[in-house]
């Protein structure tokens, strides 16, 4: 199969600089992993969750003040919202338990669920997917037994990986029908009442129903938080989730689909990276074929090839 042609110098400028906008969101992301990791030992999930997107909401909120919300906003706020919760938290408990890179790698499964869930919904999909998910799931085996028996956190992060499946494939409707900056600040801003459900509800301080009794003392175990929590605090919401969307945006409009792709595949490798950097953490022998078991699996199911990263050429799709 031949290459398609070489583009013009500038075309292949803005490509490269597309894939190193992209290095950096997925690098970005890879650092987010060990961070939540620590801050669980410092504060609840519920907490957690609650802080991080009040924060990425504080961003957010003059994105959508510009104009009135109308009913097709606030119908995708509601869903990434709920799917966008639900991930976070199960991924952030699950963190509890297990190491970092685990859970960058059995969060990376997100990728073969997408194309399982469309062909549940009557989608045709490619026959390479079901190779694919057998490599991927013998890959999740072999991580989940490396160095100590899969755990409760190891299942509630396959919660995450299905329901950032569903949040895939949720975003390729409403991509269509709402702006980006608009789409960002309903998926940011869409989490805050199911975070704050949740705090209230199975928050450190019990917070209902006598909210005027447990608000000050939510503030007052807050401000006991040291330093160093509350600057990863921000980092998360600002630079992790803020900053991240639009960085992936201005990526993504300079390079096809499948550059982008293999970009994201290496976001659990920059996690496990920075988890042994922070946290001294180190996959074994079966952690690092199951790893690697993952990522080909991610790649024969999206039908990724090397040579897709080569700059200059022609964007397909």
């Amino acid at each position: 199969m031949t290459l398609p042609p070489a583009l013009p110098g500038a075309e292949r400028s803005s490509q490269l600089a597309g894939l190193g906008i992209l290095l950096i969101v997925t690098g970005i992301w890879g650092t987010t992993f060990p961070l939540v990791k620590n801050l669980t030992a410092q504060m609840t999930g519920v907490e957690l969750l609650f802080l991080r997107f009040a924060v990425a909401g504080a961003v957010a909120l003059p994105v959508m003040l510009r104009r009135r919300p109308e009913g097709v906003w606030w119908r995708s706020a509601a869903e990434f919202g709920f799917l966008g919760w639900l991930g976070y938290a199960a991924q952030t408990a699950g963190l509890v338990w297990t190491s970092a890179g685990r859970s960058a790698f059995i969060t990376s499964l997100s990728v073969l669920g997408v194309p399982l869930l469309a062909t549940l919904a009557g989608r045709p999909t490619h026959r390479r997917v079901w190779p694919a998910v057998a490599i991927a799931v013998a890959g999740t085996a072999l991580l989940a037994n490396d160095g100590s028996p899969p755990n409760r956190g190891d299942a509630l992060t396959l919660v995450t990986a299905l329901s950032y499946s569903l949040y895939i494939l949720r975003l390729e409707f409403w991509v269509q029908r709402l702006s980006s900056a608009r789409l960002m600040a309903a998926q940011t801003l869409g989490v805050l009442p199911f975070a704050a459900a949740a705090l209230l509800l199975r928050g450190p301080v019990d917070a209902w129903p006598e909210l005027t009794a447990a608000l000050p003392a939510l503030l007052q175990r807050w401000s006991r938080f040291s330093p160093a929590a509350w600057r990863d605090l921000l980092y998360l919401g600002t630079v992790g989730l803020g900053l991240t969307a639009g960085l992936q945006a201005l990526g993504q409009a300079r390079v096809s689909a499948a550059q982008a792709a293999l970009i994201f595949t290496t976001e659990p490798v920059w996690a496990a990276i920075f988890a042994g950097l922070w946290l001294d953490e180190r996959l074994g022998g079966l952690g690092l074929a199951g790893a690697g078991l993952i990522l080909a699996g991610a790649w024969v199911g999206q039908g990724l090839r090397l040579r897709d990263l080569l700059p200059g050429r022609a964007r397909a799709g």
